[in-house]
């Protein structure tokens, strides 16, 4: 169920799952991605007509009238239907390779976006810890004061990190409130949709080869893509060499001439001759449209695979950065601060 900004619907506890199919549901962007589909069916279905026949009357000579009726009908010769429905096939798949891709990168933001405020949260829960230390430190400061066993200066020291503490947790707070607002805006809506996003960071996954990661890079939104462009192209030139055959036009029908008994029949056909234009230029600007789309193709994928090593590489410090102030840093990090509080508490400092 999609989150609504109605009180008497606010989620409690958001989960990513929840934040991807409200996003996938409601995104105004995506519901407009939907429509390519639809216009790529509907071109689909008028590429499979045939077409229409042609009613022809004809009035000559007003003194003795000569009344002529007859049907025409355009044939296509050459393949041209069968291309023109391969080409609106493929013009299909690409709209829907398309917004295949559109849901994944809107998958992306709206994870991206719940991170976002999962980090914040984790913020603001940091910076609440650190000001409710620094409160205590003042209590303490002024206690020690008071009872003349350290300088004044100490107390004022202390007042002022109390302060400072507590502009940081109203400076957290509205990161927080941005980054859900970006967040609920996946899906229209607003940071009052829910009470709190839920997750960790204490878990570590490990990273996988980047052969695995490289691999799958074949499956990629942006590559499927690019070859459903390519179908496209083919497709096209397909249709563009069809097109250099002329088509026939069969026609028959009657003539009546006033003043006789006889009915005239008649029968035609007509067929244009390729003597000029025989489609070459449709054919060269297919064929060099085609052999772009493979460049992009090659293009695309040198791009992915650079963005891929950078972000593997980033992934990798990252990763190891993580396990060193998980397994040292913030142990050590804990005994120091105990060792303050309890110094504190005692009157050591």
């Amino acid at each position: 169920m999609a989150p609504s900004t109605q009180k008497e619907s606010r989620i409690q506890e958001l989960t990513l799952e929840k934040a991807v199919a409200a996003a996938l549901e409601n995104n105004p962007d995506l519901n407009v991605s939907k429509f390519n589909t639809r216009v790529a069916e509907s071109e689909k279905q008028q590429a499979s007509f045939f077409p229409n026949p042609e009613l022809e009357f004809e009035y000559e000579d007003f003194d003795h009238p000569e009344k002529t009726l007859a049907i025409g009908y355009l044939i296509e010769l050459g393949g041209k239907r069968g291309n023109r429905m391969k080409m609106a096939d493929a013009g299909v798949n690409l709209a829907t390779v398309e917004f295949d891709a559109d849901r994944v990168e809107i998958i992306y933001e709206t994870a991206a976006a719940y991170i976002d405020v999962l980090i914040a949260q984790e913020n603001l829960r940091i910076t609440k810890e650190k000001e409710k230390l620094a409160e205590q430190v003042y209590t303490t400061s002024r206690e020690r004061v008071l009872a003349g066993r350290v300088s004044p200066m100490e107390k004022v020291t202390a007042e002022i990190k109390s302060n400072n503490s507590r502009r940081e947790v109203q400076s957290a707070e509205d990161e927080l409130l941005i980054a859900r607002t970006n967040l609920a805006a996946m899906w229209c809506g607003s940071a009052d949709d829910f009470q709190t996003a839920s997750g960790t960071f204490d878990r570590i996954q490990s990273i996988p080869p980047f052969e695995v990661l490289s691999a799958a890079m074949e499956n990629a939104p942006m590559i499927k893509a690019k070859l459903s462009e390519i179908q496209l192209a083919e497709t096209s030139l397909d249709l563009e060499k069809s097109n250099r055959i002329p088509d026939l036009t069969i026609a028959g029908g009657i003539k009546d001439v006033d003043g006789e008994d006889d009915t005239i029949y008649l029968v035609g056909l007509s067929i244009p001759i390729p003597l000029f234009d025989r489609n070459q230029g449709g054919v060269a600007r297919a064929a060099a449209e085609l052999d772009q789309q493979a460049a992009a193709l090659s293009a695309e994928k040198k791009r992915l695979l650079k963005d891929l090593e950078i972000a593997y590489q980033t992934l990798k410090t990252a990763h190891r950065q993580v396990n060193t102030i998980k397994t040292d840093i913030l142990p050590a990090a804990q005994r120091v601060l105990d060792a303050v509080k309890e110094g504190y508490q005692e009157g050591a400092f």
